[in-house]
């Protein structure tokens, strides 16, 4: 049963399990509205006026509604004109997992990647060491540029830096003009770096005390040219007297003028005898066989004048040679008794007592000086102002 309130409402009176649904018909709704149907048991009359927005098919009874009177507040909300939702309802089974939890080891974009180390200035392998058993080159500081480095800079890296060499052969690396490439000169400094100074270079020179050009052996000195009162050889035989030295001239004297290691010898035996007479050697003995005639005297001051003395015999070997070298000429030696008569001794002060007199000599007071006899090799006295020939002996 139903009747039209001042409202404008249709009032529908249900009985037995019935309700009264106030709601006008919205623009939203069906015009069957499916949720009519109280399906639920109703203990008493249920007498309230209900008042409901308009009809909404989403909003079914309450199942456990027990038809108590609704006595709450009506809904006075503006109607539902929108248009009805016709999509197709969702029927998969809803997803009841767990969520992921979000991942807290994500990578990092910076993070070391382990790898062969390199020699970079880095750490490769990720074990917080740089350039760890890798090879290295070592090299030295090159100040000035010569390409051979300083003792005792040694550094190490991958490569060589610029201003530094793989060597430490420089002597001096304040000047690059000395280096172990560099020619030796002469200038007092280790050029080539071999400890040595001004070597090959310089020319060695020997003291020359007498000025003739010829130097002292034994005093040789080294330096870039050779200093005033040196020479550049060591010939000399005699550094004390200018006469003598190799390019002199060799005389009489009984000494070695041109330093041959002869005294006296005869530069042209045929045309020109130094001294004039035959010059021998024997035993370590110079002897000159002259030939000139001249008294015992004469002779003696010959011989002295020239470094010698009258010729002293001591043996008959010694008598048997000067005897052949004589030949047929009646030969004056040194002995004599000018200072006491019977004594006889050698003008050069020597002691032999060697004698060879011929038979019955000496003989005569007056006959001083002593002759070699031709041939026989037998001596004799004989006046000292007669002319013979004579032997000068430099032992």
């Amino acid at each position: 049963m139903g009747w039209r309130s001042a409202f404008g409402i249709v009032l529908v009176v249900v009985t037995s399990g019935c309700f009264v649904d106030t709601k006008p018909l919205g623009t939203g709704d069906t015009a069957t509205d499916t949720g009519l149907t109280d399906t639920g048991t109703d203990t008493a009359l249920d007498t309230d006026v209900e008042i409901d927005a308009p009809i909404d098919t989403a909003e079914p009874f309450d199942a456990g509604d027990a038809g108590m009177p609704d006595t709450g507040t009506p809904d006075t909300g503006t109607p539902d004109t929108g248009t009805p939702d016709t999509g197709t309802p969702d029927t998969g089974t809803p997803d009841t997992g767990t969520p992921d939890a979000p991942d807290a080891d994500a990578p990092d974009a910076d993070a070391c990647v382990p790898m062969t180390e390199l020699c970079n200035a880095r750490d490769d392998d990720c074990d917080t060491r740089i350039d760890e058993d890798v090879a290295l080159v070592e090299h030295w500081m090159d100040g000035d540029g010569d390409g051979f480095g300083r003792a005792g800079t040694m550094e190490t890296s991958c490569e060589i830096p610029s201003g530094r060499v793989d060597n430490e052969d420089d002597c001096d690396d304040g000047e690059r003009a000395i280096n172990p490439d560099a020619s030796e000169s002469c200038n007092m400094r280790d050029d080539d770096c071999d400890t040595r100074t001004d070597e090959t270079v310089t020319v060695p020179h020997w003291m020359d005390g007498d000025g003739d050009g010829f130097g002292r052996a034994g005093t040789m000195d080294r330096s870039c040219t050779v200093p005033s009162g040196r020479a550049d050889n060591e010939d000399d035989c005699d550094d004390d007297d200018g006469t003598v030295f190799p390019e002199a001239t060799e005389t009489c004297n009984a000494i070695d003028d041109d330093c041959d290691e002869a005294i006296d010898e005869d530069e042209d035996i045929v045309v020109a005898p130094v001294c004039g007479c035959t010059r021998r050697e024997r035993a370590g003995s110079v002897y000159q066989f002259c030939s000139m005639n001249m008294s015992w005297d004469d002779a003696d001051a010959y011989c002295v004048s020239r470094g010698y003395q009258q010729v002293e015999i001591n043996d008959d070997e010694e008598n048997d040679y000067v005897t052949i070298e004589t030949g047929s000429e009646r030969t004056w030696i040194g002995l004599n008794d000018l200072d006491m008569r019977g004594d006889y001794v050698w003008s050069n002060g020597g002691t032999s007592m060697y004698r060879n007199w011929a038979m019955g000599e000496p003989n005569r007071d007056f006959e001083r000086c002593v002759e070699l006899i031709p041939g026989m090799g037998e001596w004799n006295d004989q006046g000292c102002e007669d002319p013979n020939a004579f032997v000068c002996e430099l032992d």
